[in-house]
């Protein structure tokens, strides 16, 4: 036997000794591991909230989930059984309770695999305070004006596994209006957002994700304010008791004694406290520049005459020209 000969034998005997192993290896295959990687779900919210209704979706592209059997397991008890039973949804517990999902599928092929996640709600509450004006003791909440300023204080509802309640300052803010991030606001303990209204007087919107760096938790809220235009109220003001907010006036009053003090009140105007806004009287159609900028004024029947007065008022403000108000009243006077 010649030596070429001898040569291909052996090459010819490797060939055949290597040639299985290269075939096992392409064909052990973790089929579940496969298709599971595959099989998309999606939560409905993203962030659920406490005691609310979460919708979970499957979408498979490379296998007909219609015909699968697909079987829903919560908590270790099956709910949902059933071919092509791609959706489930139940109610969240409370803040901080976690929910196990697994599904199960099992293709026509006879492949089977799983998925399994856990949901666990975590509320957020957003509360705002405007910058406007309101009188004192006034019951009501001061409305957002346009070109108003808003301080928003986030209030999350995070929850150790013991139940307990984690401090505001161990979570992470990132604030938003839903586009633009507010970097220099967000961060570690950052719960407050300070903001500017806008030029163009509309609404504001902000989103808050609040996240633990201890643990996978997540919580999300958007909150808008709408704007609101200043309205000028008239209140009489006592000697004795001072301004009667109980009571405003309407659009006539009747004076009884000599004179009567009139307190405006420019609900929802903001840089009032800095002086940048006007407030201009005019007593039938005249203006009156002693009387400008006082907030209380005292009008005086006029001696020998009977009538009726008109009383007006505008406030504009220079650097938030979308806040001017006007608001006027009549005095009705006799001898």
């Amino acid at each position: 036997m010649t030596n070429t000969l001898i040569q291909k034998l052996i090459i010819f005997t490797l060939f055949v000794f290597l040639l299985p192993t290269s075939i096992f290896a392409q064909i052990n295959i973790d089929i579940g591991a496969a298709l599971n990687s595959e099989l998309n779900v999606e939560v409905i919210p993203t962030y659920p909230k406490p005691n609310s209704v979460v919708f979970i979706q499957l979408e498979m592209y490379s296998e007909n989930l219609d015909k699968a059997e697909i079987t829903w397991n919560q908590d270790g008890k099956i709910f949902v059984k059933g071919n092509g039973k791609k959706t489930y949804s139940f109610k969240a517990g409370e803040s901080g309770t976690e929910t196990n999902i697994e599904v199960r599928v099992k293709l026509q092929s006879g492949n089977t695999f799983y998925k399994s996640m856990i949901i666990k709600p975590i509320g957020v509450d957003l509360i705002w305070q405007s910058d406007s004006y309101v009188p004192p003791f006034y019951k009501g909440k001061a409305l957002h004006p346009k070109q108003g300023n808003l301080r928003i204080v986030a209030m999350p509802d995070f929850r150790d596994s013991n139940g307990k309640m984690v401090p505001q300052n161990n979570l992470i803010y990132k604030w938003s209006d839903g586009n633009t991030v507010y970097d220099n606001q967000s961060g570690y303990g950052k719960n407050v957002l300070n903001i500017e209204g806008s030029i163009l007087g509309r609404g504001s919107r902000v989103e808050v994700l609040v996240t633990s760096p201890t643990d996978n938790g997540a919580a999300s809220e958007i909150l808008e304010v709408a704007t609101s235009d200043p309205e000028i109220i008239f209140y009489g003001v006592s000697p004795f008791y001072g301004p009667m907010l109980n009571k405003a006036i309407t659009q006539n009053i009747d004076l009884s004694g000599e004179e009567i003090e009139v307190m405006a009140a420019p609900f929802y105007a903001s840089g009032l406290s800095n002086n940048t806004a006007t407030l201009n009287w005019k007593l039938n159609n005249q203006r009156s520049p002693d009387l400008q900028n006082s907030r209380t004024v005292v009008f005086r029947k006029p001696e020998g005459k009977s009538g009726l007065s008109s009383i007006q008022l505008n406030i504009d403000n220079p650097n938030k020209i979308l806040q001017s108000a006007q608001g006027a009243f009549s005095i009705n006077f006799k001898e």
